[in-house]
């Protein structure tokens, strides 16, 4: 997973820190804003691989920040509503 991840961040313009991890929180949220995917015909299909990675790896990073009563818990929850509606949205244009 991490060397597919790796691949699809190069595959779209984005380069990789030396040293960082690709599943990366940060480094996953600045690929989704800076990927230059707007006009690549497998945006669709590699951004679903990107976003089921993310609602798996975040689901117990919520259940613990919510455990500890951590601010951040706000943050992870609208970014896991966010990538429930992309695909809600996707999946009503198909």
């Amino acid at each position: 997973m991490l060397a597919k991840l790796k691949l699809l961040y190069e595959m779209f313009g984005l380069e990789m820190p030396e040293g960082e991890l690709p599943d990366f929180l940060p480094l996953m949220c600045e690929f989704l804003y800076a990927a230059e995917w707007l006009d690549n015909p497998d945006a669709p299909e590699n951004f679903r691989m990107l976003i089921a990675i993310l609602e798996d790896g975040t689901y117990h990073l919520l259940k613990a920040l919510e455990k500890n009563n951590s601010p951040y818990f706000h943050l992870v929850k609208g970014l896991r509503e966010t990538f429930k509606a992309c695909a809600e949205q996707e999946a009503l244009s198909q």
